[in-house]
């Protein structure tokens, strides 16, 4: 998530409250696939489904996670949504376990305008990652975190230059409500479920670092009600099938 006032493109949103959009599967690229493989098994104990010498995949939720081994892996950003008012239990199971990253002194991020409070912390391969409490989504907050309460990979960044094109490009593919913000500095793009964080990397860094954005390459499973699509990214250019 990006600090961002709602944006009034009522014009282009066809948002829908009814169907619910979501990443099945979210494959990343790393420099260093045994320390990522250890850092989400053994430090953030997700289930390990599968691992292969230059790959592996873990379960978070209904998200299947996977890194490939490249030696030209950039880090980008995704988030994890947990139960909807579980932010200090979550932030509390994090700090025994790795650093966190704050904003403005404060742990806990706040995001009124999507009724969310967010942690962030950063994988051995730099991306930044996000545990998001989406309060709109209701999840059931039981009295003790742990990692088997996240729900789903929510948020996946895109690095662009042309925000609108990516946009047209989805939409013209499976019709995508945006969310939030407009195709200057940064849009998203889906629901509380599923959200292309789209970023121009010429006007915006990630939040909360202020790290430089890159055109990471990607490559998911987005689902929209019972439709489908495999998304490729990779150069700033989108393989939809």
């Amino acid at each position: 998530m990006i600090l961002t006032g709602k944006a009034s493109l009522d014009f282009l949103q066809e948002k829908s409250n009814t169907i619910d959009m979501s990443f099945s599967l979210l494959t990343l690229h790393t420099e260093r696939l045994p320390a990522q493989q250890a850092f989400y098994t053994e430090i953030l104990g997700f289930p390990l489904l599968e691992a292969e010498k230059t790959s592996f995949s873990v379960q978070i939720g209904k998200t299947r996670l996977a890194f490939k081994a490249s030696a030209q892996a950039e880090p980008t950003h995704f988030a994890i949504n947990i139960p909807s008012h579980s932010t200090a239990l979550a932030l509390s199971w994090l700090k025994e376990r790795l650093p966190i990253l704050p904003f403005d002194g404060k742990e806990i991020v706040d995001f009124s305008n999507w009724n969310a409070e967010a942690i962030y912390f950063h994988d051995p391969g730099g991306n930044i990652v996000e545990f998001i409490a989406r309060r709109n989504l209701a999840i059931p907050t039981p009295p003790t975190f742990a990692s088997s309460q996240c729900t789903c990979i929510s948020e996946v960044g895109v690095g662009t230059k042309d925000i609108e094109r990516i946009y047209r490009q989805l939409n013209e593919a499976i019709q995508i409500p945006i969310y939030d913000g407009s195709f200057d500095r940064f849009c998203a793009l889906g629901d509380d479920d599923g959200l292309f964080i789209v970023v121009n990397y010429e006007k915006k860094k990630w939040f909360p670092t202020d790290e430089a954005i890159s055109a990471s390459t990607f490559e998911v499973q987005w689902s929209k009600g019972n439709r489908s699509l495999s998304i490729h990214y990779e150069f700033e250019e989108l393989t939809i099938r």
